[in-house]
């Protein structure tokens, strides 16, 4: 767990919370460019997030 808030994040990677949310839930997949600008807005890597 990467212990951050999910609308702060969303937005600063240019993602709206629920898309977040329902990523985060499994609910929904997040595209690739969705998944790699909140990595990038979190500071680690594409596949820390996706583990």
């Amino acid at each position: 767990m990467l212990n951050c808030s999910t609308g702060d994040d969303g937005g600063q990677a240019g993602v709206k919370r629920v898309t977040v949310a329902e990523i985060e839930t499994g609910r929904k997949q997040g595209s690739v460019a969705t998944l790699r600008a909140l990595a990038d807005a979190l500071g680690v890597s594409l596949d820390d997030l996706t583990e």
